[in-house]
């Protein structure tokens, strides 16, 4: 072998280990973002317990995957969770997707013909996740933070998404509500589930409420979740998912719609949706 054919062979060995290890670099990384499909947030020593890593070598992932916007660390406890470029990824995922595209000028429609906000959840790993929403024109309206986990409890898109989930997703909410309630989980959506009160609202929805749920296909909900917000909900089943549609404003605007009239609006949005 010559000099140059050795140098050559050495070039192409050193490219293809390092072809390999950037591979397995990045098969880490994306094996540690999926993991907060499940918990909302996780240390080091968390994720290296669960994909089998060294503290040092899991520190040193969620700190890179920090550098660029994927994950975001607490100032507090110093646990990781998703950070802003997952919602960038996400809205274009939206953007671009066909059910979301119309499921957008759904919401816009309905929120100009009832004067509410108009926002659609989806049931994801045991909690409620605001997708998407067209807010209100009035100076006094409803706005839901878009991406944000909940646990399911008994507001009127709660009992929807308890009255149609299926018996595995109705377990998922159940741990949900107990990981959080032993304080596994930390209470979501700007501290209004509180775990002295969770379990409490949670355990309030009785089967015979549920059934009414099912048989009218919507809920009309009064200051069931936050004492001054009202809300009308129903259910949408597309792409394999369960998502609930739902009206939110202030409590007296809601109870002054004409009811019978918001419902075959609603309804009539939901069917809409699951045509598409």
């Amino acid at each position: 072998m010559t000099p140059k054919q050795s140098i050559a062979r050495r070039t192409k060995l050193h490219t293809t280990t390092d072809s390999s290890d950037s591979l397995q670099s990045l098969g880490r990384a994306l094996r540690v973002l999926s993991l907060f499909t499940e918990d909302s947030a996780l240390g080091a020593r968390a994720v290296g317990s669960h994909l089998d890593l060294s503290p040092a070598v899991a520190h040193r992932i969620l700190s890179t995957l920090a550098e660029v916007g994927f994950l975001e660390q607490d100032s507090i406890d110093r646990t990781y969770q998703l950070g802003w470029m997952i919602g960038q990824l996400g809205d274009a995922y939206h953007h671009t997707n066909r059910f979301h595209r119309i499921a957008r000028q759904v919401l816009r429609e309905l929120s100009v013909l009832t004067g509410e906000t108009a926002v659609l959840h989806v049931l994801r790993n045991g909690y409620r996740v605001c997708l998407m929403q067209h807010e209100s024109t009035h100076p006094l309206r409803y706005s839901m933070p878009l991406h944000a986990p909940m646990p399911v409890t008994n507001g009127a898109t709660d009992q929807v998404m308890r009255a149609f989930a299926s018996e595995s997703q109705v377990e998922e909410i159940r741990i949900v509500i107990e990981r959080t309630t032993d304080g596994r989980e930390k209470p979501t959506l700007m501290g209004l589930d509180t775990k002295e009160h969770l379990k409490i609202d949670f355990n309030s929805v009785t089967e015979k409420q549920l059934e009414n749920v099912r048989q009218s296909r919507y809920k009309r909900g009064l200051g069931l979740r936050e004492s001054g917000v009202g809300s009308l909900a129903t259910v949408v089943r597309a792409a394999s998912e369960l998502f609930v549609l739902t009206l939110f404003g202030p409590r007296d605007r809601i109870e002054s719609l004409d009811e019978s009239e918001t419902v075959a609006q609603l309804l009539t949005a939901a069917h809409t949706l699951e045509r598409n």
